[in-house]
């Protein structure tokens, strides 16, 4: 199971920077929120922004599982967090996926 592996995969990482239980938290959540398991992505992102918001990356993604739970409010908050941190994030030349991202966050 899938879960299974990403929660095993984050509970072993002891590195310093956290960079394994990041990735498989930000996975996690991205597929339980495709999965429209919205409470459980929630859960999971919720603790992956507490670690890293990611330059905005991770808290837009949380604010689309908040959006899909239904909690309209809270994803509006994150969402407008996720496009300042997005604004403020420091780009080395030009990154047409990160531009995508925060055109997304807008538009939440």
């Amino acid at each position: 199971d899938a879960a299974k592996a990403y929660h095993l995969a984050a509970d072993l990482d002891k590195s310093a920077d956290l960079q394994v239980r990041r990735d498989a938290l930000f996975n996690l959540g991205g597929d339980q929120t495709k999965q429209g398991l919205y409470l459980d992505a929630v859960a999971t992102l919720t603790t992956l922004v507490g670690l890293d918001d990611g330059a905005g990356f991770h808290v837009l993604r949380l604010a689309e599982a908040l959006k899909g739970a239904g909690k309209r409010d809270d994803a509006l908050r994150e969402a407008q967090r996720a496009v300042a941190l997005l604004t403020k994030a420091t780009i080395d030349g030009f990154d047409a996926d990160w531009e995508n991202e925060r055109q997304t966050a807008l538009r939440e």
